[in-house]
């Protein structure tokens, strides 16, 4: 599976093999003595100790920024994943300091600030909510230090030694062409969260923390900071992809899921994976007006409602979102025509933009329908009520794969693999004792 590291992605890497205490696992995270926590050790990697301090925090902090239920159950489950990373962080740590890598406190705070922007935080948003759930600082800031090093590393050995040749770009063009009538999917914009399965041995555990987030993920966590957490890699950013560059196991399920679904945990052959359809090409295009596709920008607006709220709650926020299509105000206007103490709702204003042939199919209805300028009428989604303005909207060239997106899909790949074979040399040299 792909499962590359981006940042700045808070990446996690579930490789090692452990033996966990089990009464230990169990035992829910409480308030310990930071000295004698400090003092405990969880592991030994070669020469470097992971304290049971560290540990637990990072725990508190998975459990903090994901959302997902503060159990003994689920603590039993998450923590020797979470151990696993901090094993690998340290083992990455170390072969970057091998390699002269550095790392500086301006770097640490930027990654920091360019997260805070991505959540929607203001500045200093990740220091409060650390704060606030008595977590230190340090716990984050380490965790970004290990990604920003290992990414460097990467750079640095890895990347150069990828070559794409003008062959493989023509086979893979020309595997395009050969099966469009075996599938209706030609492409699909997808997220995953890949738990892989290193050693048989681990099957057991894997299955059941799968079924945990996959839990998790029904109840409304968010599928990004899951990922974060504990997918191989941290890569939350969608890409896209053929169905037959997919394991076929997980290309079976993908073809019979709708966009915007998240599928259960799939047994492919490196691990299971849970997966979210983002957004579907199909080999014949639903027809259009013309023959043209257009870029188009949009401005969302959306009332947020709780999942707790009321239908009364509902119709209220509805009838206000009505009150705005009468007045939208401008595009660059950055807050909502009309309602002049935002304070009292929770409102979210962003800027949409994307190819027409790319859009989910309600989306692409609201903006034929739309002029520039025009908004639509306020609807009822999961998160609470969505208007759409139209802001631009200009012709483009057709949407068939260029060379370059067939060589980014290649590379991704080639380069996956790489990394994965450059962690598995790391673990099997090291040297690596666990004690809880």
């Amino acid at each position: 599976m792909l499962n590359s590291r981006i940042i700045p992605s808070l990446a996690f890497t579930l490789l090692l093999s452990a033996s966990i205490n089990p009464a230990l696992a169990k035992e829910k995270i409480a308030a310990e003595k930071p000295l004698g926590d400090a003092l405990n050790i969880a592991a030994v990697v070669n020469d470097k100790a992971i304290s049971s301090f560290d540990l637990n925090n990072r725990v508190k902090f998975v459990l903090v920024t994901t959302r997902i239920s503060d159990t003994p159950d689920t603590i039993a489950k998450i923590r020797p994943q979470v151990l696993r990373t901090l094993i690998d962080e340290s083992l990455e740590l170390q072969e970057a300091e091998r390699n002269n890598i550095k790392v500086d406190d301006k770097e640490i705070a930027q990654a920091i600030a360019t997260i805070e922007a991505q959540r929607g935080m203001p500045a200093g948003g990740i220091s409060a909510l650390l704060n606030a759930n008595r977590i230190p600082e340090k716990i984050f800031n380490n965790q970004i230090h290990a990604q920003l090093a290992w990414n460097k590393l990467l750079a640095k050995t890895v990347r150069p030694r990828i070559k794409i040749s003008d062959e493989e770009v023509n086979i893979a063009q020309g595997h395009m062409v050969a099966e469009p009538e075996a599938i209706s999917i030609r492409e699909m914009e997808i997220a995953i969260i890949n738990l892989p399965i290193d050693k048989p041995q681990r099957e057991g555990e894997i299955r059941k923390l799968g079924d945990k987030l996959y839990s998790e993920l029904k109840k409304g966590a968010p599928f990004e900071e899951i990922a974060r957490q504990f997918s191989a890699g941290g890569d939350t950013k969608p890409f896209w992809i053929r169905p037959e560059q997919l394991d076929p196991s997980i290309a079976q399920v993908l073809r019979g899921t709708k966009e915007g679904a998240i599928t259960a945990p799939i047994r492919s052959n490196t691990g299971i994976s849970i997966i979210k359809l983002v957004h579907i090409r199909a080999n014949k295009p639903e027809p259009k007006k013309d023959n043209h596709d257009y870029d188009i920008t949009m401005k969302e607006i959306l009332f947020k409602l709780k999942p707790t709220a009321s239908e009364k709650e509902a119709d209220v926020l509805l009838k206000i979102g009505e009150e705005v299509s009468k007045n939208p105000g401008k595009c660059e206007d950055k807050g909502v025509s009309g309602i002049s103490n935002p304070d009292d709702y929770d409102i979210e204003v962003n800027m949409r933009n994307a190819a027409l042939s790319d859009m989910p199919p309600a989306l692409r209805a609201i903006s034929e329908t739309l002029k520039i300028g025009d908004i639509s009428m306020p609807f009822a989604s999961a998160e609470g009520i969505r208007l759409y303005m139209l802001c631009n909207k200009k012709e483009i060239s057709g949407s068939s794969l260029s060379n370059d997106k067939i060589k980014e899909s290649i590379y991704r790949q080639k380069f996956e693999l790489e990394v994965e074979k450059y962690l598995r040399n790391l673990r099997r040299e090291a040297f690596i004792e666990v004690r809880v």
